[in-house]
């Protein structure tokens, strides 16, 4: 199973000859968890595929996944498999039995309250530096639609998240019961932060559940808040609540000392150099007559392997307004203004030190 991104991603011959099998559908988005939505059709192993109306997409990829690893049983051929979920992206859509057990526990506990808890979980876990606080601007967030619906659509944010969760479990359960689970590497990650858009919230109709299949809520600049607790921005910036994202690497029979935290800047890019090393291969330099442009990513198998510290690579990475170089990081998100930000130090970007620089 594998990603089209290249020519005609609607063209099921261009997927039938970029992956062995695929399911999904090659749009930029879900369109719905619930059934095929106009302009998104799917597709399944190279053909046209009828998405049934009905069954969670989340759920529908993973049944496929695992049914692909059962298959795999008796093979000792080694797989690649790009197990990419649509959820939590919008529209917040979510099966009811997920959803309402999270419906009481929103409905007692704020926003307010959510924030500095999450915060400080993150930095007894050592994931974020001790004395983080949040950004004003972030805890400022507006609600979405005035705050309509609060509850419920952290509740199905919640309950998206669950789903995922769910998936990787079977997932992994499948790799168990097929004896591949040692030594196969799982890598969980992310593709951005939270969005704040709003611009395709939809009113829900009268009678109609919030986050069924005929609903379109979005997050809201609060909820996304929540959700990047205690980074700053929201997804399509350049801040860290945009493009930082966590990535939990699992393989008994390849890491060694477990339960390690690594704060070694990587990109995604870092995950093709990273198989291709662990494969024993080198990166090609042409595919199928048209030449490649060398890849940027640096492998991390170094740090899975505990042969080297976070921090002994130095790393620079480029988005598109912003340049991180080890832990300093410029932000150009107003040209006319720009930020200078000591991430490893001030991880929610609060303390501009460009401005000591005039």
């Amino acid at each position: 199973m594998d990603m089209v991104t290249s020519d005609d991603w609607h063209d099921p011959a261009q997927i039938a000859r970029c992956s062995d099998r695929f399911l999904g559908s090659a749009s930029g988005g879900p369109g719905n968890y619930f059934k095929e939505a106009k302009g998104s059709p799917w597709f399944k192993d190279g053909k046209r595929w009828q998405r049934p109306e009905g069954p969670y997409s989340t759920d529908l990829i993973a049944d496929f996944v695992t049914h692909f690893i059962e298959g795999m049983a008796g093979d000792s051929q080694p797989f690649f498999i790009y197990f990419a979920h649509y959820a939590p992206h919008w529209p917040l859509q979510a099966n009811e039995e997920d959803v309402a057990p999270y419906r009481e526990l929103y409905e007692k506990a704020d926003r307010e309250a959510l924030m500095p808890a999450r915060l400080e979980r993150q930095m007894a876990a050592g994931l974020i530096p001790e004395g983080t606080t949040r950004n004003q601007s972030m805890i400022n967030a507006k609600p979405a639609a005035g705050g309509s619906l609060a509850a419920e659509r952290m509740a199905m944010n919640a309950a998206m998240i669950t789903s995922i969760d769910r998936s990787v479990a079977d997932v992994m359960a499948a790799l168990k019961k097929a004896g591949k689970l040692d030594n196969t590497l799982i890598l969980v990650l992310s593709d951005n932060g939270a969005g704040n858009q709003m611009e395709l919230d939809r009113r829900v109709p009268d009678g109609v559940r919030p986050g069924s299949m005929n609903t379109f809520l979005n997050q809201g600049p609060a909820l996304a808040a929540l959700a990047n607790t205690p980074l700053n921005g929201f997804k399509n910036t350049d801040y860290e609540g945009g493009i930082a994202s966590p990535l939990i690497a699992w393989w008994p029979r390849g890491i060694q000392n477990r339960g390690r935290i690594s704060h070694r800047l990587t990109h995604l890019t870092d995950i093709m150099a990273t198989c291709l090393e662990l494969a024993g291969v080198s990166y090609p330099s042409e595919f199928e007559g048209r030449k490649i442009i060398a890849s940027p990513g640096k492998s991390f198998v170094s740090v899975i392997r505990d042969e080297d510290d976070a921090r002994k690579t130095r790393r620079a990475l480029v988005w598109p307004h912003a340049l991180q170089d080890d832990d300093w990081k410029l932000v150009l998100e107003n040209p006319a203004t720009p930020e200078l930000y000591h991430i490893r130090l001030d991880r929610s970007e609060q303390q501009n030190l460009a401005t000591l620089l005039h």
